[in-house]
């Protein structure tokens, strides 16, 4: 087998270079793909060289420059943006070029996110809808409008005989990241950071925190990706959905409320700041911008809503979460956001 040439889009991101992480782990694996990492910074070039891995200066808004490295490469994964179309449709269109003149598939595995699945409650209640990625037509049923899902719906439509397209899909990440640049989350650490600039000690929590969202690990969903590029690649593509059924969730089985998040950031605190009595401190949509320091929105998607999901593809695959230490993983990452760890 040939070398493939595998692109990064996202490899100074938390996903990204966890991902780019994994794959270096793997014994040999240079001599099987060959590795570039679009970055935006080229002073930032000094950190991948070393690994073997080459960089392409850029961004998802170059649309020419995208759709021709695209088409200089067997396998992109896009891992920065989840909503940026026109980047994506640029990518897309680079490999339809490759897949035209290449002798073997083609392939596009686009990072999404299960905020497109998330409610309107609030933080004010729970739900029993629960999406798997085994019944596709629940999937279809998405509302167009929904978060990501414009994009989403490109990248199922997009794919074809000799360009295979898979969107993955994982809920809360947890988890310190394996990558040179930034290596912790999103969602816990907004919640952290706000409890930090107050001076009451409070812990806010939107709404009652009843809303439960899925996570995962952010090392197992390292090893999802590799694990499904190595398949696609070294054993065609066996027992892979792509395309429109190419769709998968990414969950460790575990999910917890935001009103046990905010209780768990609360011991954390206790141990590394404990000059304050910290509590939880229930707060109503019309505070949620200033105490967040974060549009509405934002709260509402990624902290006040429900999302939960279960990987049924992953599993078939035979990838098994190993990371179940979420609650524990609250405390390091409070003591990481103190320390200004990214």
């Amino acid at each position: 087998m040939s070398t493939k040439k595998v692109l990064i889009i996202g490899a100074t991101g938390y996903i990204g270079g966890t991902v780019l992480a994994k794959l270096l782990q793997q014994p040999n694996i240079l001599q099987i793909y060959s590795i570039s990492v679009l970055i935006r910074d080229p002073n930032q070039s000094s950190l991948f060289q070393p690994l073997g891995v080459q960089t392409i200066v850029g961004s998802l808004s170059d649309s020419s420059l995208l759709t021709q490295i695209s088409s200089q490469h067997d396998i992109v994964l896009q891992l920065a943006d989840a909503d940026h179309l026109d980047g994506t449709t640029a990518i897309l269109s680079g490999l339809h070029l490759r897949s035209s003149t290449s002798k073997s598939p083609v392939y596009y595995l686009h990072n999404s996110g299960t905020g497109v699945l998330a409610d309107s409650s609030y933080g004010l209640s729970s739900t029993t809808t629960i999406y798997t990625d085994s019944s596709m037509d629940q999937i279809s049923s998405i509302p167009d409008s929904a978060p990501h899902r414009n994009v989403d719906i490109l990248v199922l439509s997009s794919g074809n005989d000799t360009l295979k397209t898979l969107i993955i899909c994982p809920p809360l990440i947890y988890g310190k990241g394996l990558g040179l640049v930034k290596i912790l989350s999103q969602q816990i650490p907004v919640m952290i950071q706000a409890a930090l600039k107050n001076d009451q000690g409070k812990v806010y929590v939107p709404g009652q925190g009843k809303n439960v969202w899925s996570n995962v690990g952010v090392e197992d969903l390292g090893d999802f990706y590799v694990m499904i590029l190595r398949r696609l690649v070294e054993m065609n593509g066996e027992g892979v959905k792509v395309n429109g059924e190419g769709y998968y969730f990414v969950e460790s089985g575990d999910e917890e409320s935001f009103e046990r998040i905010g209780e768990e950031i609360v011991e954390g605190l206790k141990k590394e700041k404990k000059e304050k009595q910290w509590e939880v401190e229930n707060v109503e949509r019309e505070r949620w911008e200033k105490v967040f320091g974060k549009p509405e929105g934002y709260v509402k998607l990624a902290l006040a809503s429900n999302s939960r999901s279960r990987a049924e593809k992953a599993r078939k695959l035979g990838w098994e979460p190993k990371t179940h230490n979420f609650h524990q993983d609250i405390h390091s990452t409070v003591k990481d956001v103190i320390n200004g760890v990214q």
